[in-house]
């Protein structure tokens, strides 16, 4: 979809409301084929709500088995995964991928089986790799470069997933590389903004500024709404890092602006939760504290627990910032709750490191540092420079309670834990503390930031 085409639509967009208004009662067929023709429009643009209830719409007015369903089909099942209404969008996407293969066309059907791993991020890497896969295969037989582009992308997702960032970053510039010779104008600043991403969690900071400034200004060239303030979001952090504290916090400011304004509560808590990390940096914690709050409580409510694992030792560390220190070890507890249920332990080395930090004469201590450590070693888990004085910290108050020859053998001990061990053997030191989340959260949509 190119620039001149995407302005061209919004100048028009109130005529196009007033055509689809009309068009809903007494032709049901032109609806559904003007809206599956805007799908990609509206999610550009960041129109979500809107474009949900219009597909959502044709979805049920126009049942024929036909090319016209299946654009409504791809584009209701794009606009649900943006509202995080998950399930509902790997039910839309999976009759897409029936009707592209009842319809013979391979594109389509390589096409609806991408944005189904998109929807199913949340399952896993493993569930990732094997649609990107298929997806792959099929775009390549159809010789579609857009398409086979969005499955260099959905590979480089199922590598990041796993913390393979080096992989992960070749495949997303392999995928702007294709996305640029299709002349595709959303693709390809995205597929360079994941690059950014996993530069910055390599800590090569240099290349994930270029990375990210190159995204950024694509992406508002093109109007793209979120991935814009998703950009917004990562240089915010990186900005963090390189103690740029004013720039960070201006950046991640906007970014939770324009996500909250999207109705978009995934990457909404996800934008809290950079904002409040921010803040805290730059010595306001009170302000941080409903920010990180607000995320924890929105990845209970979808029921992500690798997000809510993430959030709550954010907010952890808020409250022992502020000194609410029974607070801080609720908060952990109920992260170790969230972390026991989740496909990624990203999350769990910050966890471990925290509680070993708070309770630092405990035998058990030392032990959750060796946990910890070999957790970030497995899921190539950085220590950004922003959290690098508080993990020195922690790991200074457990070694000064030790006697060194002891600290050494636990911290062994600790590193031959396997993950659940590791959980197990933190939840003691938490034992008084009553969990806010007991019951494990909402069962309901599962997309990860």
């Amino acid at each position: 979809m190119a620039l001149e085409w995407l302005d061209q639509l919004e100048a028009e967009h109130d005529n196009l409301r007033a055509a689809l208004d009309w068009s809903g009662d007494t032709a049901p067929a032109d609806y559904a084929r003007l809206a599956g023709a805007l799908w990609g429009f509206w999610d550009t643009r960041g129109h979500f709500t809107e474009g949900w209830a219009r597909l959502e719409r044709a979805l049920t007015s126009h049942q024929a088995r036909d090319d016209t369903r299946f654009n409504v089909l791809i584009g209701a099942g794009v606009l649900a995964y943006r509202l995080d209404y998950t399930e509902r969008s790997d039910d839309i996407l999976g009759e897409a991928i029936t009707l592209a293969r009842t319809l013979g066309n391979a594109r389509s059907e390589a096409e609806a089986t991408l944005f189904q791993a998109y929807d199913r991020s949340w399952q896993g890497a493993d569930a990732v790799e094997t649609l990107a896969l298929r997806g792959q295969a099929l775009a390549q037989s159809a010789g579609d470069l857009p398409i086979e582009g969005l499955a260099l992308l959905m590979l480089g997702r199922a590598a990041r997933l796993r913390g393979q960032y080096a992989k992960a970053r070749i495949l997303f510039l392999d995928s702007a590389r294709l996305y640029g010779n299709a002349r595709c104008v959303v693709g390809t600043p995205l597929a360079i903004q994941y690059a950014g991403a996993c530069a910055l969690d390599q800590l090569d900071f240099t290349a994930a500024r270029r990375l990210l400034d190159d995204a950024l200004v694509q992406h508002r060239r093109f109007g793209n709404v979120h991935d814009a303030a998703t950009t917004l979001g990562l240089l915010g952090k990186l900005a963090l890092n390189e103690h740029r504290l004013d720039e960070a916090r201006t950046q991640s400011a906007e970014s939770l602006r324009v996500f909250r304004a999207l109705h978009d509560l995934n990457c909404g808590a996800h934008a809290a939760e950079i904002h409040a990390t921010v803040l805290c940096a730059m010595g306001e914690a009170a302000a941080a504290l409903p920010h990180a709050e607000s995320a924890a409580t929105t990845y209970r409510e979808l029921g992500f627990p690798h997000s809510l694992a993430h959030a709550l030792c954010t907010l952890g560390r808020v409250h022992a910032t502020l000194g609410g220190l029974e607070a801080a070890r609720r908060a952990l507890f109920d992260g170790l709750i969230a972390q026991q249920r989740a496909d990624r332990d990203i999350a769990l080395p910050g966890l471990l490191e925290a509680i070993a930090g708070m309770h630092p004469d405990a035998p058990v201590a030392p032990q959750l540092l060796g946990s910890a450590a070999v957790l970030r070693e497995q899921w190539n888990v950085p220590v950004f420079p922003v959290e690098r004085a508080e993990y020195e910290r922690w790991h200074a108050a457990v070694r000064a309670k030790h006697a060194p020859v002891d600290f050494d053998r636990v911290v062994a001990a600790g590193r031959a834990l396997t993950r659940d061990d590791a959980i197990q053997s933190a939840l003691p030191l938490l034992q008084d503390v009553e969990s806010a989340d007991e019951s494990g959260g909402s069962a309901g949509s599962k997309r990860p930031p």
